[in-house]
């Protein structure tokens, strides 16, 4: 992610998914919380290459075979 190579990241998050093992951790980082008020720049840029990671067709339709994305108006 740190890369900017989504396609990398993309593979390795669906891996997560589709193993047993870590995919309830891999479900949890796909939730939506507040973002602190105040972030650096490499926080928000990691938080929008993320949202755009989970944005991508395949991967939404993986979190839809596994579980579901919900929105939660807590910072995490």
């Amino acid at each position: 992610m740190c890369a900017g190579d989504l396609d990398a990241a993309s593979q390795q998050y669906l891996a997560q998914l589709d193993d047993p093992e870590r995919r309830s951790g891999a479900l949890a980082t796909a939730q939506t919380w507040l973002q602190p008020a105040h972030q650096t720049e490499v926080q928000v840029k990691i938080h929008a290459l993320w949202r755009t990671l989970l944005a991508r067709p395949e991967v939404r339709a993986a979190i839809a075979k596994y579980g579901f994305v919900n929105s939660y108006p807590l910072v995490r």
